[in-house]
């Protein structure tokens, strides 16, 4: 005997093995808790993230950050942690590419985190800005010329205070033209000189790490090639 899904006794709990009906385009189907909870996300986005190591990233030859200790064990004895280190004065600069991740909701933005430390505190106010000058295509798509991106605020805010920890977000601009697959060709440095903001930190800066912020849309892609 057929039965409304509006009569049904509404479950109180359920496991990844339960069987739920739904209601998709006028007609009725069924299909297991699970797949609901693990791979179908419906309209709901989430965000995801992906690291890049500094350490993988490539030097240019000519303006690369000096590579030198960042902490050592409690007796100073130990061979320590290594940070690579970006100057006050000069722009320094790493090299490094990515790709959209097939989770990726195609036609958002991606944003480009920077993950560092200052070296000692700063004065009353003082900003340390980031630059990222970078391109991308979607796949069969041609690159053109690069887009150069300075940021002079960070997270959390307020005075800069030695070994903590910071983030700086930068707007990628993938935007409505996104898709999975899309590769980035990208330069980080270090806005020293003061070219797009005002840098007023007096000394070095630690970079802790780099990585992508993201919506996702799903665990991954429908195919291997297409969302």
């Amino acid at each position: 005997m057929a039965k409304k899904i509006s009569q049904l006794t509404e479950a109180t709990s359920i496991i990844g093995s339960d069987v739920l009906p739904i209601v998709e385009s006028a007609t009725t189907k069924k299909v297991k808790a699970e797949k609901i909870l693990m791979t179908l996300s419906l309209t709901d986005i989430r965000w995801k993230s992906v690291r890049i190591s500094p350490e993988s990233t490539r030097l240019g030859g000519t303006k690369d950050p000096d590579y030198a200790v960042f902490k050592k064990d409690v007796g100073d004895t130990s061979q320590g942690v290594f940070l690579y280190w970006f100057d006050k004065t000069a722009e320094e600069e790493l090299y490094f590419s990515f790709e959209a991740p097939l989770q990726y909701k195609e036609g958002t933005d991606i944003y480009f985190e920077i993950y560092w430390t200052p070296k000692i505190n700063g004065g009353v106010g003082e900003t340390m800005c980031w630059g990222l000058e970078h391109t991308f295509a979607n796949e069969g798509g041609v690159f053109g010329v690069t887009d150069i991106d300075y940021v002079c605020v960070h997270t959390p805010t307020g005075d800069l205070i030695a070994d903590k920890h910071y983030r700086t977000s930068i707007l990628t601009h993938a935007g409505a033209s996104g898709k999975i697959g899309q590769i980035h060709v990208c330069r980080i440095f270090r806005d020293a000189t003061g070219t797009g903001g005002t840098d007023d930190y007096d000394d070095d800066v630690g970079l802790l790490g780099i990585g992508l912020r993201y919506q996702a849309d799903g665990l991954g892609s429908t195919t291997k090639d297409t969302k």
